[in-house]
């Protein structure tokens, strides 16, 4: 057969070297503006075989492909693959896959835990919605869809886990518009259906502050076997898994007995065995959590006797065990003990803290005992500001603290915003009705004002006011301003750049 003369393209009889055998070749040369749609992309030339005796075939696709050309439709093969890939693939699938196969930013697995959390949130909150929808079909309405399908109670009930489900679901479609599915760099999505956003819970609500009373009333009221893990928690900011997973080889106590050493490296964690869950010791929450937390004096005698009661001679003697399983501790059980212990104060169990709430104590408590955030960050084992703060809250008297420091400092360098002998203000007396001063109501005003700032301009307000004034102001603004106007002043005053 001789080469056909056409308009577009060649079909042309060829002979296999290798088997002797013939066959037909169509090909064509790629529309001039593909190669800069699709830069370092594209062949010189798009090349088909068919077997001989097939020309009609080498025609047609020579004629579909001219066709999607003229009308502007045309792609490169291997994108209209993977396109059709996109619509037989549905989100249960591509969704499982990315769950069972997902590794962290360091190229390691996930946790055992973490997988079974996602695969929770697949099972109850959304493979129902979206799960046989073909990933090329999600649009934005199916997205709201899910949205409304995860309701938020009025006290904010169900928040938590609809951010969870919804961060899960980000990182699904993120990997699908942005991962190559072959050399050529084409993805399985080329618009990301997420539209909306599901803002992050303000956890600051939740804390209640317990002060060391209260922590010595609750630990007294705790099973005496795991009535150390108040003060680990409370006192040391160790995670409650963290605690669990301790054992004897852990707990290093100075000779003097002064003080002391836990070395935290593990993190007790549920996993799903043949159908029941088990507790094993597991890789901690982050590189950061790999720590050494040092020990007051106090606390350690309270240690001492709890390893000479409780805790086996052996180093990998775990230090809470059960009173009849002998092997780790389960968390309910602890939170279960921590809620029965907590009714010996009223006040802190009227307010309902969670047993992370000890947590939170701690790292607040530390916050006011030193004006390092990268010593706070330590004490918590976080590698991020940030997180180092959503776990620390401010009263008037630790922010006071903060700004008298930095006064103290500008004042020396002649800095002092007012004059030392300007009188102090008087506290202005409060209505005949016992209610809030028209002070309080100027306050208030200006921490809604403060509120709509840009960051610069919240923290020129701040500085400009009085020191006695800036805790009324900071008290009365959101907890996510606080945080940041903080971390702010945390780094002005440390020299730091976070």
């Amino acid at each position: 057969m001789a080469r056909a003369r056409r308009r577009f393209g060649t079909v042309s009889l060829k002979t296999s070297r290798r088997s002797g055998r013939k066959y037909i070749e169509a090909k064509y040369k790629p529309p001039v503006e593909a190669y800069y749609k699709w830069p370092g992309m594209l062949p010189e030339y798009y090349t088909k075989r068919f077997a001989e005796g097939f020309e009609t075939e080498a025609e047609k696709w020579l004629n579909d492909a001219e066709r999607a050309i003229q009308q502007g439709i045309w792609k490169p093969p291997e994108v209209a693959r993977n396109e059709g890939l996109a619509r037989r693939v549905t989100f249960a699938q591509y969704a499982t896959d990315y769950v069972e196969h997902r590794v962290k930013r360091d190229g390691e697995p996930i946790e055992e835990t973490t997988r079974e959390k996602y695969r929770q949130y697949l099972r109850d909150h959304l493979l129902p919605v979206l799960g046989s929808l073909p990933m090329a079909s999600i649009t934005p309405d199916d997205i709201e869809r899910w949205a409304a399908s995860m309701r938020i109670g009025k006290a904010g009930e169900g928040a938590v886990i609809k951010r969870r489900v919804f961060e899960l679901l980000s990182g699904i479609f993120a990997e699908a518009c942005e991962k190559p599915l072959d050399a050529s760099g084409q993805t399985l999505l080329e618009r990301n259906p997420i539209r909306i956003r599901v803002p992050r819970p303000d956890s600051d609500r939740e804390y209640v502050d317990i002060d060391m009373d209260e922590l010595k009333a609750i630990h007294d009221a705790m099973p005496p076997r795991l009535a150390l893990t108040i003060y680990l928690c409370g006192q040391l900011a160790l995670r409650p898994g963290e605690a669990l997973a301790l054992q004897r080889r852990d707990i290093a106590l100075d000779a003097d007995g002064q003080g002391g050493t836990v070395h935290v490296t593990k993190n007790a964690k549920e996993v799903s065995r043949d159908g029941s869950k088990i507790v094993i010791a597991g890789k901690p929450k982050t590189r950061g959590s790999i720590r050494d937390e040092r020990i007051p004096a106090w606390l350690v005698p309270v240690i001492q006797a709890h390893l000479d009661r409780f805790v086996d001679d052996r180093p990998a003697a775990l230090l809470f065990t059960g009173q009849r399983s002998h092997t780790y501790v389960k968390s309910q059980t602890l939170r279960n003990a921590y809620y029965r212990a907590r009714r010996a104060v009223p006040r802190v169990d009227a307010l309902a803290p969670p047993l992370y709430n000890l947590r939170h104590r701690a790292l607040t408590r530390t916050a006011s005992y030193t004006n390092s955030i990268r010593a706070v960050m330590a004490q918590g084992g976080h590698t991020q500001v940030r997180t180092a703060m959503h776990y620390q809250h401010l009263t008037s008297d630790e922010t006071g603290k903060i700004l008298a420091g930095m006064n103290a400092e500008a004042e020396s360098a002649g800095l002092a915003p007012h004059s030392e002998t300007e009188p102090a203000h008087e506290p202005a007396p409060k209505d005949r009705a016992g209610g809030a001063t028209n002070t309080d109501d100027a306050f208030s005003q200006l921490a809604t004002l403060v509120t709509g700032m840009e960051p610069a301009a919240r923290l020129a307000v701040i500085r400009g006011l009085k020191p006695e004034q800036r805790p009324k102001l900071l008290n009365r603004l959101p907890p996510p301003v606080q945080t940041e106007i903080t971390i702010a002043l945390l780094d002005a005053a440390n020299g730091s750049t976070g």
